[in-house]
This record gives C-alpha cells, structure tokens and sequence, in this order.
C-alpha cells in the first residue's frame, strides 16, 4: 500500500472532501490498488484510510480505453 502512496500513477483529490486523495497505482507485486489517503491531520502527512484492489469505477482515472 505505501508503495502506491509513494509511487502512484495517479493522485486524485476526492470530490466529497479534498483533504483525502486517491492514489492509484501498482503494489510491489504489480497487483493495480486504489489507496485513500487523509491529509486533515495536524503535520499534513497522509494517512492511510483505505486500499482495495482497483475498482472499474476508478480506472477512468488511468486515462485511454478500457
């Protein structure tokens, strides 16, 4: 999951709150995830709130046709 955070393909701020943004990209096994992030905390470091593997619903955000 940190891997995603740090090497993402695509950084998303989410519409409902643009203090957390989605990250998606690929882990070390080269498995696509989506990875939410909230960065309300006091420092502004992201904070891991969710990772799933990449819904349909998010690869939009990838660009090209599916």
């Amino acid at each position: 999951m940190e891997y995603v955070v740090e090497f993402p393909f695509v950084v998303v701020p989410l519409r409902e709150d643009p203090l957390k943004l989605l990250y998606i990209g690929l882990d070390t096994k080269l498995r696509p995830l989506e990875v939410i992030t909230d960065t309300s905390n006091i420092n502004g470091q992201p904070i891991i709130i969710h990772a799933d593997k990449l819904t349909k619903a998010n690869e939009k955000y990838l660009g090209g046709k599916r």
